[in-house]
């Protein structure tokens, strides 16, 4: 039987809190690098090369 009342040892222990501290950094990152790039557009930042084809000005509803 064991003595402790601690259900994890000091190196688990340890190790979950690099484990925290790595997650929370990896996170952070992320925040800053999506707030500096700024918001993905897809297709509609680039430049719009395609043209319509010919005879077709605007969508329309089937009737």
């Amino acid at each position: 039987m064991r003595n402790s009342n601690n259900v994890f040892s000091a190196g688990e222990r340890k190790v979950a809190v690099y484990a925290l501290i790595g997650a929370l950094a990896l996170a952070a990152g992320g925040v800053a690098m999506d707030r500096f790039a700024g918001p993905s557009l897809g297709i509609y930042g680039q430049e719009f090369s395609m043209t319509a084809p010919g005879g077709v000005l605007d969508a329309q509803p089937i009737r």
